[in-house]
């Protein structure tokens, strides 16, 4: 149990009475997310009144389940209230929930709530019911509702957010990556942002001038497919918007056997696979083990050629057929002609 003792005084002018007060708080937690808490108050006041308080709340917390379960009871307001809290631990697509019950001296009032976060919308109904003290008085009942969901644009691009408050990022995923489950920033069994049907993933609640992380995450892509850098850094400026690119293009992984113009192996070298097709594609760097195996990603269909470092001269070119996607086995590729290569261990992967 943990205690707090507390005290005012306050000194008064114009004849009228200083006045003091003094509280004591006792707080206990019996585990299993249970709690109580107790605080009693003494006040003198400056027309020479006393007062005294006390005010108890029990609470009941259910992390696993996300609920949580209050009673407060308060003496000098003679209130009583019991509330009920669901909190999903979804950061969206999921549904929170509440309903309390509230005694104020002879009127009485429940109120009840439903809140859903969604990755485009946002939707919220409550109904509040108030029994005043006087028979002569109607029962006073309220339903309200809300509904907010936002179209935002930047650099061409259109998306579907919840209300945007500030600034926000726009997750454009490539054509080849169409029909792909793809989230952003991971929270539990959901995303904070999705990319779906609807369009982009679309990040509503960035703050200007706050450095940002942002993770990205695509449990099911298939084998070849390239989603790019796992993690992004933005530093939006002021109600700005920031668009990030994910994705290729690439749906291809690569295997083959490197062989020289006789057919033995071309062991333990390294080289690169320009694109043929893509000129401005940054050539990818692969490595043949002892038996001349090699592979590679982040391709897609194309002309290209593997050039070794070792010779100038001893480059192949290959065709990956339209079409392809995930691994492929092109089996056997030749040099054209005769190669001058050494097999250096610093060029192998293993060393």
């Amino acid at each position: 149990m943990s205690a707090g003792l507390g005290g005012t005084y306050q000194l008064s002018r114009g004849g009228q009475r200083d006045s003091s007060g003094v509280g004591l708080l006792l707080s206990k937690s019996f585990g299993r997310g249970a709690s109580l808490d107790l605080t009693l108050e003494h006040r003198e006041l400056s027309t020479g009144q006393t007062e005294q308080r006390a005010f108890l709340s029990l609470t009941f917390f259910f992390p696993q389940h996300g609920q949580t379960v209050r009673f407060t009871e308060d003496t000098y307001m003679k209130t009583s209230l019991a509330d009920w809290q669901y909190t999903s631990t979804d950061a969206a697509g999921g549904w929170n929930a509440n309903l309390g019950a509230q005694r104020q001296r002879d009127e009485y009032s429940a109120v009840g709530g439903l809140r859903y976060t969604g990755y485009r919308a946002d939707l919220s109904l409550s109904h509040d019911v108030t029994t005043p003290a006087s028979s002569a008085e109607n029962v006073d009942n309220r339903t309200s509702g809300r509904f907010g969901t936002a179209l935002v644009y930047a650099d061409g691009q259109f998306g579907l957010s919840r209300p945007v408050q500030d600034s926000f990022a726009l997750v454009v995923p490539h054509s080849e990556l169409a029909g792909q489950k793809i989230g952003v920033d991971p929270v539990g069994h959901s995303y904070t942002a999705r990319a779906d049907w609807l369009g982009p993933a679309v990040l509503p609640n960035l703050t200007s001038y706050q450095v940002r992380k942002v993770t990205i995450d695509a449990p099911d892509l298939p084998l070849g497919y390239e989603l790019g850098p796992g993690e992004y850094t933005v530093w939006p400026t002021y109600k700005s918007a920031t668009v990030m690119r994910i994705g290729t293009g690439a749906t291809v992984l690569l295997r083959g056997v490197l062989e020289t113009a006789d057919g033995a192996p071309v062991s333990l070298q390294a080289g690169e696979i320009v694109s043929l097709s893509e000129p401005k594609m940054t050539p990818i760097e692969v490595f043949t083990n002892r038996k001349g195996k090699f592979m590679a990603e982040g391709l897609k269909p194309g002309a290209f050629e593997l050039r070794l470092f070792a010779d100038a001269q001893a480059k192949v070119r290959f065709e990956i057929p339209k079409g392809k996607a995930g691994l492929y086995d092109m089996g056997s590729l030749r040099l054209p002609g005769p190669a001058r290569l050494e097999n250096s261990s610093t060029n192998d992967p293993g060393k």
